[in-house]
């Protein structure tokens, strides 16, 4: 058996163990990942309008740290919610 996720070699059931030092690496590049697409998505969205501002990129991470998705059916309510506060800061 042998397989490969995120440029990492799995050669045993061992290797995909949570705690294995390959699923360490696979989870860590996983994130990476996911944090850029979801700066992406912040811009795409116009939540996010400069992407130097550290207020902003913070405010974003920070919705989806406190996001729990079985109690949001979508990612309606980030959006907005972020883009009003974007809005405020704009306008103060």
């Amino acid at each position: 058996m042998s397989f490969e996720i995120f440029d990492v070699e799995f050669k045993s059931e061992d290797d995909f163990e949570l705690n294995s030092l390959k699923m360490k690496d696979v989870i860590h590049k996983v994130g990476e990942k996911f944090l850029n697409e979801w700066i992406k998505f912040g811009l795409d969205e116009n939540v996010i309008d400069d992407i130097d501002n550290v207020n902003q990129i913070y405010r974003w991470i920070k919705s989806y740290e406190e996001s729990n998705y079985k109690d949001k059916e979508n990612v309606d309510w980030l959006i907005e919610e972020n883009q009003i506060k974007l809005k405020e800061e704009n306008n103060g």
